[in-house]
């Protein structure tokens, strides 16, 4: 670990030239200051978060990403894994969470104070918990779209979005 570039990096890998054992993990445990930006990538491990009161970027290959009780925004994508991410805050206005997978389900919890615009994009299946209109547009990928708006949009000011989308 070390300051790069003005931010602080930290890696994780087994020492020497090891390899990792079938099965084996290697586990990475941050206490992050708050109002302090988090980015994390991996290639094949999941990456999971609690209490988080910073914006956050997660980006892994193959794993799972999950993530509650984070004040600020959320950026999460995963080509092979499942997001799951609880929104138990009003979204800040005019912020955009973003999360994609190309394989894996996304479920997002939500408050009814969220007071944002939803936007969903797949060519899976949507299964919300509250109505919804979905589009079909079967010549187009994704081939379905829909929109919802949780809560209240704030008057005068640009509302928070919140992206759901297969990749």
């Amino acid at each position: 670990p070390g300051v790069q570039g003005g931010r602080f990096v930290a890696t994780v890998s087994l020492p020497g030239d090891g390899v990792r054992a079938e099965g084996q993990r290697i586990d990475l445990v941050l206490y992050v200051p708050e109002k302090h930006a988090l980015k994390v990538r991996t290639v094949d491990g999941g990456i999971e978060s609690r209490g988080l009161k910073s914006d956050v970027d997660y980006g892994t290959q193959t794993g799972n990403i999950s993530a509650r009780g984070t004040d600020g925004t959320i950026q999460a994508e995963t080509a092979e894994g499942r997001i799951r991410i609880s929104l138990n805050e009003g979204a800040r206005a005019g912020s955009r969470q973003r999360f994609a997978t190309r394989t894996g389900d996304i479920v997002v919890g939500v408050v009814d104070k969220l007071d944002a615009e939803v936007l969903l994009a797949t060519s899976g299946t949507i299964t919300p918990d509250y109505s919804i209109a979905v589009e079909h547009r079967d010549r187009e990928e994704p081939s379905k779209r829909a929109r919802a708006v949780v809560g209240a949009p704030k008057a005068g000011e640009s509302n928070a979005v919140v992206a759901v989308e297969s990749l």
